[in-house]
């Protein structure tokens, strides 16, 4: 009998060997070292199977190391995220070990080795001393946020924007290089989705788009890319702008025709973006305040949040003293908010006229002595 079932041991084990054999692998794992992770979370972010976006938290130990596994088909793109404003894409694919190694608090000065992804990292070391400016900067708008010297503040905002713009504009000539002589690879297409949708920069995106050829141009990143460009198209200066119904703060229904025949500022902000909380703290609130008792119900401001907590919206608000009309569907990411008006991140404005008709979409250059002062 030992013989036999032996026999039939052996041959259970070379079945299971042949089956596990004819499987094909297709996890990947990304791990490595962060530094400073807010709760000690990274986020990782994908396209789901059954539509949208998911959304996964990955622990981070004491000393910043993580490690991620999943699974995956072919080539795709994952984000890896600190914060909403603070990510890069990360290139996976069956059977690959991504490295991710950031030493500094803005991911984007992160080593990402492996795959796909050498191209990318390759392409930051030699723009490296405008992204540690460019991190600089926005460390040290950060940290203004932070005092309460509401004039020393605003002194050194006008310093620090201009310079943040300038770098801006730099990395752009140094992306649109890339991919007008790189549009056949994946990495222009994660390149355009890191530095022209943080800042919701459609323009350039647009017209690098339209440079890739094969296979970057079939690249469903690619696809994706273009879909969000045909979005934010119709909600341009010139376009009607879409009406939509949120709860605001004490659960009252909302919507942008309750404000026809007004001019209306639509700020999309969220609590855990301390850029667009300083676009409500030193922009709308001084506009709020000069303006809105001169122009009565001519003008009014609808704050969008993009946040998905309710407690913290709410907190934000009394935090900020934002005393306009504040609505939210606590969705975050998944807002319908996001794809109806061509949002990537935030913040973002938009100035709509009496008619319902979009005629601005950068507050910096809203000037209500030509508007509703007239």
């Amino acid at each position: 009998m030992y013989p036999i079932r032996n026999h039939i041991i052996f041959a259970l084990l070379s079945l299971l060997f042949f089956i596990s054999c004819g499987k094909e692998d297709t996890s990947y794992i990304i791990e490595g070292k962060v530094k400073n992770t807010e709760g000690n979370m990274l986020y990782a972010i994908f396209p789901s199977s059954a539509g949208g976006l998911k959304i996964d938290t990955i622990q981070v130990k004491e000393k910043g190391n993580f490690s991620y596994r999943g699974n995956v088909d072919s080539l795709s793109v994952i984000i890896l995220a600190k914060s909403r404003n603070n990510w890069i894409p990360v290139f996976i694919e069956p059977r690959s070990h991504i490295h991710v190694n950031s030493k500094f608090l803005s991911l984007s000065l992160a080593d990402v080795k492996g795959g796909e992804n050498d191209k990318v990292n390759d392409f930051r070391k030699e723009i490296k001393p405008i992204l540690e400016e460019k991190c600089k900067i926005e460390e040290a708008i950060l940290e203004v946020f932070k005092e309460e010297n509401e004039d020393k503040n605003i002194v050194l905002m006008d310093q620090l924007y201009p310079r943040l713009i300038n770098l801006n504009h730099s990395l752009s000539i140094h992306i649109e290089k890339y991919v007008e002589e790189n549009n056949t690879a994946y990495s222009s297409a994660a390149l355009l989705l890191e530095f022209f949708c943080k800042d919701n920069n459609m323009a350039p995106l647009d017209k690098n788009l339209s440079l890739l050829q094969e296979p970057a141009k079939s690249f469903y990143l690619t696809r994706e890319l273009i879909g969000l460009v045909h979005n934010t198209k119709q909600v341009e200066p010139g376009k009607k702008a879409p009406d939509f119904m949120l709860k605001d703060t004490s659960g009252k229904d909302i919507s942008l025709s309750d404000f026809s025949g007004q001019y209306v500022i639509l700020h999309f902000w969220a609590s855990d973006e301390p850029f667009s909380r300083m676009g409500s703290k030193y922009f709308l609130n001084d506009f709020y305040n000069k303006y809105v008792e001169k122009a009565g119900k001519k003008f009014s401001i609808i704050g969008v949040s993009l946040d998905n907590e309710e407690e913290k919206w709410k907190e934000t608000i009394i935090a900020d003293n934002m005393s306009w009309v504040n609505v939210s569907d606590l969705k975050g990411i998944h807002s319908e908010m996001m794809y109806l008006y061509g949002l990537y991140s935030g913040p973002k404005s938009f100035l709509i006229d009496p008619d319902g008709m979009i005629i601005g979409d950068d507050m910096r250059t809203y000037n209500p002595d030509n508007m509703f002062l007239n």
